[in-house]
């Protein structure tokens, strides 16, 4: 095939090359035109540390006690596979003492990094992307600091810590692209750190209730939660504890596991949000006043068996109670749904393995159901139609995804064509992706692929155009015709190493950022403190409600 104009061009744009001096390069490897210089290792790393300032598009930094080169290609920057931490003031100090980098325009930030130390890309105005990994704990303090051009970051679910002023200056450009809030509470003697990232709280996986007043004291005692619109409660919650989510009103959608047994009283006392609400058949009890005060909660199911307490459910609400094997349909979907007139709420019908479930797409997200066991093949990329050969159009609303940890198989085409997708956390579970299971995904910046995975089919992520680098296990069977087309970079890893690199982390506490204090190890990351409280407060519930 005939190289394209634009390919012509770049080729005899090459103007130089620096490789190392053991390279065997055959005549016609490099353009008449290009400078090829060939030096010895020693003397590539001398160079390196010689950049003049202004000029450079490569440092050295330090890590710990390891030594770390970065380069800046055509204003892209992709850290090292191995560095553990993105240092303090990294590329702050890149263009000279302070002044950040003028050149850095996107970075791609490997599965290896934990930490995002303070300072770390503060002033580097033509920032506009950044790819974080799911194996992120801490972002530093001013670590995004007057980075204007900004648009929007995905921040993973195993970031704990964002600090102080993270993102000043960002907020114009980022708007509610960007709005985290962080708690830390005490649940039978064992701390569990909780966010809420642009109006979502997902709960960690093994803590076994939500405490009593949990949401309730987020803004400040009784006040509720203000930002708080969804929340994903895990299959480890056994009880929704009294007071739990009271006074947050802008609650609109709760997804309860069908491990919960008890709903505390006043547990959703005035989420005046809600509008329709489906209880699992394992709730037992309903407390006092549990659902009081939901002046807009139209329709209620539960299990006809549930002990339901005094004032639990407004007298203008529809109940509806079902024998527990009635609800097993409802139960797949375990939704607390709010459809007012802003919302977009979609509702589709799947079959895995002989039976039904219920998935739905709520401002965009989608949450599968906890016992699905695979994605099924055309599954979103049917979502709006076919057309007239038969093809799926894809879901033009979906960015967003949450596989639960009973998904083995992500079929063929599950995802193609969805073309807003953004981001895509595959859980543990998964030992497949099928041929084009998310082709022409074009928006995806993210995915994280897990040790389990066992098999990557053809084509699984072709013409995914914002995807620029994905890790994937080195056991994993990649079809030989390809996965990645147009990915750039691709790392193989062992289970072992992306095991190591998921649970490192990096805890500092000390301030300053001073040229010498550029690294982590000694100095580094300020951490934001987080509020903390313990479930068993001893005060009675919503003094002003009840």
């Amino acid at each position: 095939m005939r190289p394209s104009t634009a390919a012509r061009r770049s080729r005899w744009a090459l103007e130089e090359v620096e490789i190392l001096s053991t390279v065997c390069v055959t005549g016609d490897a490099f353009p008449s035109t290009t400078t090829v210089t060939q030096r010895t290792a020693e003397e590539m790393d001398k160079a390196a540390q010689a950049d003049t300032r202004g000029k450079a598009k490569r440092r050295t930094w330090t890590v710990g006690s390891e030594s770390w080169t970065v380069r800046i290609v055509d204003g892209h920057a992709e850290l090292p596979e191995g560095m553990p931490a993105v240092p303090a003031c990294a590329f702050y100090h890149w263009d000279g003492q302070d002044e950040g980098c003028s050149s850095l325009i996107s970075v791609t930030i490997p599965l290896s990094v934990t930490v995002i130390g303070k300072f770390a890309f503060c002033r580097c105005p033509a920032l506009e992307e950044v790819t974080i990994p799911p194996s992120l704990t801490t972002i530093g303090t001013y670590a995004f600091s007057k980075c204007p051009a900004l648009k929007a970051v995905m921040i993973p679910p195993s970031v704990s810590a964002i600090g102080y002023k993270a993102f000043e200056g960002c907020v114009a450009q980022l708007g509610a692209a960007l709005k985290v809030e962080t708690r830390t509470w005490t649940v039978d003697s064992e701390s569990w750190t909780v966010r809420i990232v642009n109006g979502h709280a997902e709960l960690p996986e093994g803590m076994p209730a939500v405490p009593d007043f949990a949401f309730s004291d987020w803004d400040g005692q009784d006040e509720g939660c203000s930002s708080l619109k969804s929340i994903t409660i895990p299959m480890s919650v056994t009880t929704i504890g009294n007071g739990a989510f009271g006074n947050c009103a802008a609650l609109k959608v709760v997804t309860l596991p069908p491990s919960v047994t008890k709903i505390g009283n006043g547990a959703f006392l005035n989420c005046t949000a809600l509008k329709a609400a489906t209880i699992p058949p394992s709730v037992n009890t309903i407390g006092y006043r549990a659902f009081y005060n939901c002046l807009e909660l139209e329709t209620l199911t539960i299990p006809s068996t549930t002990s339901i307490g005094d004032g639990a459910i407004p007298s203008m609400t529809t109940v509806t109670k079902l024998m527990p094997e009635e609800m097993d349909a409802a139960a797949q979907v375990h939704a607390l749904v709010a459809r007012g007139a802003g919302d977009e709420v979609e509702e589709r019908t799947w079959t895995v393995s002989s039976k039904s479930w219920s998935v739905r797409i709520v401002d965009g997200h989608a949450e599968l159901p906890e016992g699905i066991a695979a994605v099924p093949k055309d599954a979103f990329s049917h979502w709006d139609g076919q057309d007239k050969g038969g093809r799926g159009k894809g879901c033009k609303s979906l960015t967003s995804v949450t596989i639960p940890p009973s998904v083995t198989t992500i079929e063929d085409g599950a995802f193609n064509k969805c073309k807003a997708l953004k981001a895509v956390t595959i859980p543990a579970s998964v030992m497949t992706i099928g041929e084009f299971a998310f082709r022409n995904c074009e928006a995806l910046k993210d995915v994280t692929i897990p040790s389990t995975v066992t098999t990557i089919e053809y084509g699984a992520f072709f013409n995914c155009e914002a995807l620029r680098a994905v890790t994937i296990p080195s056991t994993a069977s990649v079809d030989p015709r390809g996965a990645f087309h147009d990915v750039k970079t691709v790392t193989k890893l062992t289970p072992e190493e992306m095991g190591a690199a998921v649970q490192g982390q990096s805890k500092d506490r000390h301030g300053g950022c001073s040229t010498e204090h550029a690294m982590i190890g000694g100095a580094g990351v300020a951490w934001a403190e987080s509020d903390r409280w313990s479930a068993s407060k001893e005060r009675a519930i919503h003094r002003r409600n009840l």
